[in-house]
């Protein structure tokens, strides 16, 4: 799991305090493949029902292409909360990173988990971040920070 110092490059301004990932199997990789050689070789001899055949097998090596491509996309999402902003980030190497989103940690008016996805409700939106890794430690970070907003110090 990345450490929070090494995304302080990309945010100079602003004090990273969490990365979150994605939870995502470990062997989907080897599945994906394995479900690839499958399709080309057994469905191969479809080649030898002429033009239908061919279609059938293009098509269904397409669909697998396609789902294996998203697999690979999602596993680099990342979420960088920092102390103003929740970033939705897509990691792409050491020095690149491509930003695809922030939430303004003070908009945040509720916080809600189940299992391991979050709900975080603005006055405009609710955004879900699904499947991610130390969910409570999350939820206890914005939860500390939305109580930190909410209290009124003075004398009783």
């Amino acid at each position: 799991m990345p450490t929070p110092h090494k995304f302080s490059k990309f945010f100079p301004n602003d004090e990273v305090r969490l990365v979150i990932m994605n939870r995502e199997g470990k062997y989907f990789y080897f599945w994906y493949l394995f479900i690839i050689v499958a399709i080309f070789f057994f469905l191969f001899p479809l080649w030898h029902l002429g033009r239908y055949g061919v279609l059938l097998w293009l098509t269904i090596f397409i669909i697998s292409l396609i789902f294996f491509a998203n697999y690979l996309l999602r596993r680099n999402t990342i979420y960088i909360i920092t102390k103003h902003k929740i970033w939705h980030v897509f990691f792409i190497n050491d020095n690149n990173i491509k930003l695809r989103g922030a939430i303004n940690i003070d908009d945040i008016e509720n916080i809600h988990y189940q299992d391991n996805d979050l709900t975080i409700k603005t006055e405009s939106s609710a955004y879900y971040l699904k499947n991610i890794y130390n969910i409570q430690q999350v939820y206890t970070l914005l939860k500390e920070k939305d109580l930190s907003k909410n209290e009124k110090s003075g004398i009783i």
